[in-house]
């Protein structure tokens, strides 16, 4: 056990989490995964809990995340999504086409083929090459597949997003040149084309492959047929200029009408031609000034033609202002902010639902049951570094989880609860970070660890009592020593020091649980008189026997337990009957 001064927690080597079998984060690598995910008849149990593997895996580190890019993890989700009528399987799907793509997931509970769409839609205009191929070949397969794809990426705008994209792209070399690289010039090439070549290239392809659909209906955009005719014209190789003017070809002759692009190059000629008239107006009322007299009723006409020019002008200007807000706001339907941090918190809410399922009777090796306990098994791999990990710590509390495995303590029946429920517990508590310890008070932790002191597991009873060691040790270092310890209330109101005094006193509890009662108690009566005087006795006496035992591991703890007691009058008698002399 650690000295106080280090202002480390308990900790043991009875359970060493290297030897647990871990089966979410490290039982197969991505690739392996990936392939696992496209076997035929895979039941849907294991395709969620595969999904949900690749999740965790690959929102550990760029790096995690460059393999799962590399292993054809969009391919095997986007496969998977148009196979699968399952709505959990479809939501997890996006949520993984979204964590490698590095895009914003607006809402996990999305399932339809448009919400697929959309980031494989972000991938195709990917600056990133490797991003943009996965992004293109996918969706061509998807199209291959699924018609319907057709329509969703329609509906979603990807014409215009197109044309707004191959007009930033500089086409000749000089150009090339002079610009600065967008793209991720980090990436090795792996043919002698330009990156700009080859983006300009997969979009085409992408277009090329919707607009040649039977059900293809899309209108003429203007903005994407002037972005064709420069490519066509301006395209570094015959192979570009040539799909450019397929594409061109395709809009032109298949694409109906666009009555809103329509309307507002109309309003913008309307709006030239109206300035014109007034500008004639007004410098034919500047040579009339001298005539102002007798002309005065044809420059009263004038006026109001000017007026009524005005008003038409502004109403086109207001038309015109509807018709670019009303595609504005579509552009940016479009694009969402990335929102990484509500990504991450996926898995582990994906935890929380899995952690707070009830226990059904006679289902031992229920998939429920088995989930729940590779899921302790993680977070004991996880945790296991004290100094580390707080970050996951803070989510697991956040999300609700560690109120579901207190939940467990407290509600189930003791015989249900494994030693991997308390040892994930005992990790997540095993922490310097006083915060944390604060929000693990503030779930009112102190009833279900009680309880398994109950527990016919020493194991697990050890984990328990450990456990709220740890968390009143992290409390007593917000007061000064010579105060009342702030967590007392807590635990006194549910009977708890009593019970763990009684614990103490049981023929069967083992000697490290006996000499780790008597200190727990010593520390939450530090500066405070014991109201059983009995109590009192039996504490300090195991406590002098602790710090007299020069081999016992808890030696410093008793020490320092001892030392508290002494800031009240009537536990400083009782420790130094008898001469004794609590140690430097």
């Amino acid at each position: 056990m650690a000295e106080e001064g280090t202002r480390r927690p308990l900790h043991s080597d009875l359970i060493d989490g290297s030897n647990i079998p871990f089966s979410i984060s490290s039982g197969f690598p991505f690739g392996q995964l990936a392939l696992r995910l496209k076997t035929d008849n895979l039941p849907e149990d294991e395709q969620i809990v595969v999904l949900q593997q690749m999740l965790f895996l690959s929102l550990r580190s760029d790096e995690d995340l460059r393999v799962a890019l590399d292993s054809e993890g969009i391919e095997s989700a986007s496969s998977l999504f148009t196979k699968t009528p399952n709505k959990r399987i479809k939501q997890l799907c996006i949520g993984l086409v979204g964590m490698i793509g590095q895009l914003g997931v607006e809402d996990e509970q999305k399932e339809d083929l448009i919400d697929l769409c959309i980031p494989l839609s972000k991938l195709l205009f990917s600056s990133d090459n490797e991003l943009q191929r996965r992004g293109k070949n996918t969706l061509m397969n998807l199209v291959e597949r699924n018609e319907e794809v057709v329509s969703n990426l329609l509906q979603i705008g990807i014409l215009d997003r197109a044309a707004e994209s191959l007009m930033r792209i500089p086409l000749s070399s000089s150009q090339q040149q002079t610009s600065i690289l967008s793209m991720a010039s980090s990436q090795s090439q792996t043919s002698s084309s330009s990156p700009y070549s080859i983006f300009v290239m997969n979009i085409l392809e992408v277009l090329n492959k919707v607009l040649n659909c039977e059900n293809a209906m899309f209108s003429k955009s203007n903005k994407l047929i002037s972005a064709l005719e420069r490519i066509k014209n301006e395209g570094n190789t015959k192979e570009i200029r040539k799909k450019a003017r397929n594409v061109q070809d395709s809009i032109i002759d298949e694409g109906q009408d666009n009555e809103t692009e329509t309307q507002l190059e109309q309003s913008k000629e309307k709006i030239i031609s109206l300035e014109d008239r007034i500008r004639i107006l007004e410098e034919s009322i500047r040579n009339k000034e001298e005539r102002e007299r007798i002309q005065q009723q044809e420059n009263i006409k004038s006026d109001q033609q000017i007026d009524t020019l005005k008003k038409d002008k502004n109403e086109a200007m207001r038309i015109s202002s509807q018709i670019s807000k009303r595609m504005n706001d579509h552009l940016k339907s479009m694009v969402n902010e990335s929102d990484l941090e509500k990504l991450r918190m996926i898995p582990w809410i994906e935890m929380c639902k899995d952690l707070s399922k009830p226990k059904v009777s006679g289902q031992e090796g229920s998939i429920d049951s088995q989930r729940q306990i590779e899921i302790c098994e993680y977070l004991i791999e996880l945790f296991k570094d004290s100094k580390i990990n707080d970050e996951y710590r803070n989510r697991f509390i956040q999300c609700g989880a560690a109120k579901a495995l207190l939940n467990i303590f407290q509600n189930w029946k003791l015989e249900d609860i494994k030693e991997q429920y308390s040892e994930a517990f005992f990790l997540l508590a095993y922490t310097s970070n006083e915060e944390i310890i604060q929000l693990i008070f503030t779930l009112n932790p102190f009833k279900g660890l009680l309880n398994l002191l109950e527990h016919s597991n020493i194991i697990i009873q050890k984990r328990g009592l450990e456990s709220i060691f740890n968390i009143q040790l992290g409390g007593s270092r917000s007061k000064s020593k010579t105060e009342v310890h702030p967590y007392f209330d807590a635990i006194a109101s549910i009977g708890g020091i009593e019970k763990i005094y009684e614990f103490m006193n049981r023929n069967n509890t083992t000697k490290y649980c006996k000499d780790l009662s008597a200190i727990t108690i010593g520390y939450f009566y530090r500066a405070r008189n014991y109201e059983n005087v009995d109590m009192r006795i039996n504490v300090i006496k195991q406590l002098k026997s602790v710090v007299q035992d020069q081999n016992n591991s808890l030696k410093v703890n008793a020490k320092s337990a001892l030392n508290k007691l002494t800031f009240n009058s009537d536990n400083k008698e009782e420790i130094e009957k008898g001469g004794f002399v609590v140690p430097e």
